[in-house]
Formats: structure tokens, C-alpha cells, sequence
């Protein structure tokens, strides 16, 4: 009698991505049919990072690593009732200066959650969870990375050889990107010489994006000072094929900055602050060669390239941006704050974007959007080391995907290459 209608959990502004250092601004919402006494709720706001996976040899992998775990209590009841209808308990968390950008893996994932648990008083009582996940996005600038300017090179080729080719010639595929460090929203030019020396066109080509995860693990219960052992797993997050424009037989293909695909939102690379997950990122092209048996390709992995947060800029650029600056604003440490009386006025506020180092600020602001990759259902648990987590009311279904700084380049002008800003420049 009297039973929750609803418990759930917001956020100022239906904010879900902040940067380390901020404050999360939240309420614990209660709908009740009836009056009712409640004894208390109770919210764990926690950041954390947990490796789980069985190897092909049977053993299973695990580690953890905790970032913060805040429990406080929004309500004391005590004695005293809550009458029917809706009631709201805010709440604030500061995030620490320090932390890794979220990531939901198949093996692991770095993860920030509230958990809000009601208790009811009285022997019968019972108790109601619900629980929120929110995207921490942790800044990497591409200006400050020592190879993130260096061109990759691609060579790879298959020889005349065996029965079916031996009148026939080589296929070379010799190509060059014009960096290695890319932001999302951008897209990937390349240059080079496809050399097609068969007799039938190459009409299966085809350049992709690949992202490796590692996960880093000790096998379950065994001591603290076991080895530690890693397991990747990798998968294609973006792809360019040739299509309807085959290489002819006995021809060369030359590419002068030929655009391929862009760079879809993904999670920025080395997952900084994270000792037991690491992301990296690589190209990978394949060409089936023509007139042989369809296994006979040529398939070559770049070397890593960085995927940031923080776009490469010119030296005028950065010196013009820096002119024009503001002083970053002083983010309190303390880990609980009270909610100020009232909301901001603006809805669906985007979250301040940070800079980084290259005093980058008004060339472009990014939006957000979801992680390619895709996100996880989410269950209010009570074992900590267990996958966590549900629905916000911007979540629908049940699912939790982290977003990530998505820079348009798509719109950019011809003039300048300038991109329009999709988010005013908050926080800078």
C-alpha cells in the first residue's frame, strides 16, 4: 500500500556529458499514489573501471580500478509522512580533476553512475533502485601530441606467382594520409598510387577504421601479485570501398586527396587516467586481387594513429585563439555541494567543452553524440563489482550509450574551413 509509482533519476539541464573536475548537478525524483512514511534515500554516485573475460583456455580474467564511491543521503524521513504526488531531492557530486573518458567494451568499460535507494520504514516496508549513468569526457589535444602531424604510409603488394598468375602482374597499393592524429567529424584524405597490373579491373577495394581494445586482467582469485594478462579485441568503426569506381586492367590509380569516410564519434584514444583498459586505433586496407581465388588479397594494418578531442591547428590559429582566451573557471574539489535553489533557465544546455592546452576556442565548438560502438543495458545492482546501471529519462529503453565531442566538418565553409559552432561556447 502506497508503493512508489516512480523513482528515477535527472539532471540539470538533462545534462549527461561532463569533463573531470565538474560538478554534477541531479535529483532523486518519488511519485507516490498514497502517503507514505519513508525512512530514507539514499544515492552512490560512483566512477569506476572493471575488466571481466574468459580466455579461450578457460581461465577468467578480472580487475577493477575506483575512481570515487560518495554515498549520502538525500531524505531522512524518520517518523514523518510524504504525502501523495511527485517529490524532488536534489543532489550535487564533483568530479574529480583526473579521470578517464567513458567507454562501454564487449570485456570492460569505464563507467559513472548514480544509484538512488529508497527505504521504506515500518517491517514491511520493502525498498525501490534506480540508477543513471552520465558520460565523462576526458579533453585530448591533438596540438600537444608528438606525432599527431606525421603522415602514415601504406605499401603493400601481391607478385606474379602460381598457376593461374603466371602471366600476370603485380597489384601495388602505395598510400599516404595527410596525418595521424584526427578528431571526430573529421574526414581522412589520402594520396598514393594503386597500381592494377592483372587483366581484369580491381573492383574490390576497401579502407577501414579499426579500434583495438585491450583489456588488462589477473586470473580470478588469484593473488594481487599474479601476472597480468591482456586480451585484445578489435572491429571496424568506419569504412571507405571503391564502388562503382573500379581500377581498370592494366592501369594505376593516382590519388590526390581523395576523401574517404569521416571519423564517427568513438572514444578518444589511450583512454587516459585507465591503467587496465587502453583504446587504439589503425587503418587497415584490403584488396582482393582480380582473376585468382577469392582468399588471395592484400591486407595491410597501418601504424596507430590518434583519435582526439581537441582538433590540429595551425600556428596562426593557436596564437590567435590564445589572444582571445578567457580564464578557466575555478571548479570546486569538494566532493558534495548542495543544490542551488533554483535550476539554470536554459533546457537541454550543452555542456562547457574543454580546450585543452591549445587555447583553442573560437574556430569551432563541437555537439555530442552518441558512441558508434553503442552502450549497454543498464540494471540497478547491489553487487559493486557487477555491470550497472539503467535508464535516464533521455535514455530510452533501458540503455546507456556514452557520447563523445563530434566536430561537423562536413559544414564547414569554403572561405575559411571554418565550422559553425553547434554549441555556444559555454565554460570557455
Amino acid at each position: 500500500m502506497g508503493k512508489a509509482k516512480e523513482i528515477s533519476i535527472t539532471y540539470q539541464n538533462n545534462r549527461v556529458v561532463y569533463a573531470p573536475g565538474d560538478v554534477v548537478h541531479g535529483a532523486v525524483s518519488l511519485e507516490l499514489k498514497k502517503p507514505k512514511k519513508v525512512k530514507k534515500i539514499k544515492v552512490n554516485a560512483v566512477g569506476e573501471s572493471i575488466v571481466k573475460l574468459k580466455m579461450t583456455d578457460g581461465k577468467q580474467l578480472r580487475n577493477a580500478e575506483k575512481y570515487f564511491h560518495y554515498t549520502f543521503d538525500v531524505y531522512t524521513g524518520g517518523d514523518s509522512e510524504l504525502n501523495s504526488g511527485k517529490h524532488t531531492f536534489p543532489f550535487q557530486v564533483s568530479l574529480k580533476p583526473a579521470l578517464p573518458t567513458s567507454f562501454e567494451g564487449s570485456l570492460g568499460y569505464v563507467r559513472y553512475s548514480i544509484q538512488a535507494n529508497l527505504e521504506y520504514a515500518g517491517v514491511f516496508g520493502g525498498r525501490t533502485k534506480a540508477v543513471s549513468a552520465f558520460t565523462v569526457l576526458d579533453a585530448v589535444d591533438l596540438n600537444t601530441a608528438p606525432t599527431a602531424r606525421t603522415p602514415l604510409q601504406v605499401h603493400c603488394e601481391k607478385q606474379a606467382s602460381g598457376m593461374l598468375w603466371w602471366r600476370k602482374n603485380a597489384v601495388t597499393v602505395d598510400l599516404t594520409t595527410e596525418k595521424s592524429g584526427y578528431v571526430p567529424g573529421e574526414f581522412v584524405y589520402m594520396n598514393g598510387l594503386i597500381v592494377n597490373g592483372r587483366t581484369k579491373p580491381i573492383t574490390n577495394l576497401r579502407i577501414e577504421l579499426w579500434q583495438q581494445s585491450i583489456f588488462h586482467g589477473r586470473v580470478k582469485n588469484s593473488s594481487p601479485q599474479s601476472e597480468v594478462l591482456k586480451h585484445d579485441v578489435s572491429s571496424a568503426v568506419a569504412s571507405w570501398t571503391l564502388g562503382h569506381d573500379p581500377i581498370s586492367a592494366e592501369s594505376a590509380a593516382n590519388w590526390e586527396r581523395k576523401q574517404l569516410f569521416q571519423i564517427p564519434p568513438v572514444v578518444p584514444s589511450g583512454l587516459r587516467h585507465c591503467r587496465i583498459i587502453n583504446i587504439q586505433y589503425y587503418f587497415k586496407v584490403t584488396v582482393i586481387i582480380p582473376g585468382s581465388i577469392a582468399s588471395s588479397l592484400i591486407d595491410a594494418k597501418t601504424n596507430y594513429i590518434t583519435i582526439g578531442t581537441v582538433p590540429l591547428m595551425s600556428p596562426e590559429q593557436q596564437q590567435q585563439d590564445r589572444m582571445h582566451q578567457e580564464p578557466q573557471p575555478v571548479i570546486a574539489s569538494a566532493p558534495i555541494m548542495e543544490m542551488p535553489p533554483e535550476l539554470a533557465a536554459e533546457l537541454n544546455a550543452p555542456p562547457p567543452y574543454d580546450p585543452g592546452n591549445s587555447g583553442f576556442g573560437n574556430v569551432m565548438l563541437p555537439s555530442y553524440q552518441e558512441a558508434v560502438t553503442g552502450g549497454v543495458s543498464l540494471t540497478a545492482v547491489d553487487n559493486e563489482d557487477a555491470i550497472s546501471v539503467v535508464s535516464t529519462d533521455t535514455q530510452p529503453e533501458g540503455q546507456f550509450v556514452p557520447q563523445y565531442a563530434f566536430f561537423d566538418f562536413s559544414q564547414a565553409q569554403t572561405g575559411g574551413g571554418v565550422v559553425q559552432p553547434s554549441a555556444p561556447p559555454i565554460g570557455l
